[in-house]
């Protein structure tokens, strides 16, 4: 089994397209977005860590997580930033 470095070094690698099209779409200004996507690119250290994080707890959160999933996932019409994510980080508070 893979650690968690490991697997996210490789994720990484899956996510640069996403994270291209996410900043393309994004329309920031006057900013070259493609400069800068292909700047962090070559430099594998600087690709950014993006985690996806929903809230839990009950029947409502779990319906809000999933429409955000959805409307993050890239077979969903609108925006979709899923794809450029790294990893969905879990987090509970007792």
């Amino acid at each position: 089994m893979a650690s968690p470095a490991t697997w996210l070094e490789l994720r990484g690698n899956n996510t640069i397209s996403a994270l291209k099209d996410v900043l393309t779409r994004a329309k920031i200004g006057d900013i070259d977005t493609n400069a800068y996507a292909n700047g962090i690119v070559r430099n594998g250290s600087a690709l950014p860590r993006i985690g996806i994080a929903i809230s839990g707890g009950g029947y409502r959160a779990i319906m809000n997580g999933a429409g955000a999933i959805a409307a993050f996932d890239n077979r969903t019409h609108g925006f979709h930033g899923r794809p450029s994510g790294r990893y969905s980080p879990g987090y509970n508070v007792p």
